[in-house]
């Protein structure tokens, strides 16, 4: 079970809370912030209390769901270069660690040309130490947004932090991609309930940042087991899981450098994570015919922007929106504040009846 910090996807399970709101407008996290999300969340628990006495999520792995797993790529995490944490910023080398491997495994246009020699090199031929020039890390700062007063950065930074980044780049944009961000009721019979979208996400190979943070979890009853090894107000990757009796761990980087050599495989249980950021695919395949899908996820939206089509026999788009009305290929063209964007999509009829030919008889 999980919910969005901003109720957008909360099922009617949270009220909304100045805590989030006071954080992303840049106010002080004072102790009136801090008890007004306490109270919002012990509402949830109260909530989460009877609906778990029946539960609905019986059992988290099916017959042919494998007990423990990590993604086939694990080994580009575990040889990702990263930059040095500076007390501050485990999200910023969450995300760079995160992006890394999509580079690496999906398209380099993930990272800049000019930040891939470093990470590659730290890739293939391992290095014993972190990147301190040329970083991913000092891109991404210009704009990950941290808490005001005491720094580091909550999921719906991550996100939007990411999110910037991917939009700022033409050929960034046209991956078509976005990061999401989840917000967990951390409780120990729901674990495996509450962190399923991270569970998901490695199943499908792709990593997850993960959030861990003891203030917010200390006050919550039957979290037991709390870390005291500094995992516990920390921003990391998860790639792989271990299905326990009754908990799930997760196999995370933690973005450290010890003793020379990067931090990874550590298990951390479910039961400390707070909230995940993961970047998720775009539209894929063709447009059948009268569907629609939305681009405004990729792009910087202004007044005065336009979109258009190539051919309007084959889509239309309005505000982001496009709608196949016949078959073939088509661009998409975005232009806002002198940027221009251009997706390509192929449209096509849907298939609406399949006939099944029985074989003749001999």
């Amino acid at each position: 079970m999980y919910f969005s910090a901003f109720g957008k996807e909360n099922r009617g399970i949270i009220p909304t809370f100045n805590f989030q709101s006071n954080i992303l407008s840049g106010g002080v996290l004072d102790n009136v912030a801090i008890l007004q999300a306490k109270d919002a969340l012990e509402q949830v628990l109260q909530r989460v209390e009877l609906e778990t006495q029946t539960p609905t999520f019986q059992a988290f792995a099916a017959d042919d769901t494998p007990n423990s797993k990590t993604i086939s790529a694990a080994r580009v995490i575990r040889r990702m270069g990263f930059g040095v944490n500076e007390g501050t910023t485990c999200g910023h080398i969450a995300a760079q660690i995160l992006l890394g491997y999509y580079a690496f495994t999906e398209n380099l246009n993930y990272v800049p040309s000019s930040k891939r020699s470093n990470m590659l090199h730290c890739l293939n031929n391992f290095s014993t130490k972190p990147l301190l020039a040329n970083s991913l890390m000092d891109e991404l700062k210009k704009y990950f947004k941290q808490i005001p007063g005491t720094g580091g950065t909550l999921p719906w930074q991550e996100a939007a932090g990411i999110n910037d980044y991917l939009k700022a780049d033409k050929a960034r944009r046209e991956l078509m991609v976005s990061a999401k961000y989840n917000f967990f009721v951390p409780r120990l019979e729901t674990v495996k309930a509450s962190t399923k979208s991270i569970w998901d996400s490695i199943m499908r190979d792709r990593p997850v940042i993960v959030h861990t943070n003891l203030d917010l979890m200390s006050f919550i009853p039957k979290v037991k087991n709390l870390p005291k090894d500094g995992y516990g107000q920390h921003v990391m990757v998860a790639y792989g899981y271990k299905n326990l009796d009754s908990i799930l761990n997760y196999i995370v980087h933690t973005g450290w450098w010890i003793d020379g050599k990067p931090s990874v495989d550590i298990e951390i249980s479910g039961t400390w994570l707070v909230g995940s950021t993961l970047i998720e695919k775009g539209p894929a395949g063709p447009i059948a015919k009268g569907k629609s899908i939305n681009l405004k996820d990729y792009v910087n939206t202004a007044s005065g922007e336009t979109w258009t089509s190539s051919d309007t026999s084959v889509a239309t788009v309005k505000d982001g929106k496009v709608t196949a009305t016949g078959t073939g290929t088509v661009t998409i063209t975005h232009t806002s504040k002198g940027e221009t964007t251009k997706f390509s999509f192929k449209c096509v009829t849907p298939v609406t009846k399949v006939k099944i030919i029985k074989p003749a008889k001999e």
